[in-house]
């Protein structure tokens, strides 16, 4: 009977330590462990899909004042107009 109440004590208090670790464990977890504190937080951010186009840079610009936007069509169009004006040269 003695030993079975030793057993007992001993298995309560593993319990216990147990239960107090995973405690301990959760709130370190929770005071370190921040999602926000991830390497690969700012990859991701699952959690902030609002448009904070304050912290771009100037590489995450998709137009720059003074480019032309139209350069491939106003090539193409320069194109064909060369290739009419080299008709007549070439009969």
């Amino acid at each position: 009977m003695k030993h079975q109440s030793i057993i007992h004590l001993l298995e309560h208090k593993q319990e216990q330590d147990r239960h107090n670790f995973e405690c301990d464990l959760n709130e370190f977890r929770v005071t370190y462990q921040k999602p926000t504190d991830a390497r690969e937080y700012d990859l991701t951010m699952v959690d902030s899909q609002e448009d904070n186009r304050l912290n771009y840079g100037p590489s995450s610009c998709l137009f720059f004042d003074g480019e032309d936007r139209n350069k491939k069509d106003r090539e193409k169009e320069q194109m064909n107009q060369w290739i009419k004006e080299q008709v007549p040269y070439r009969q």
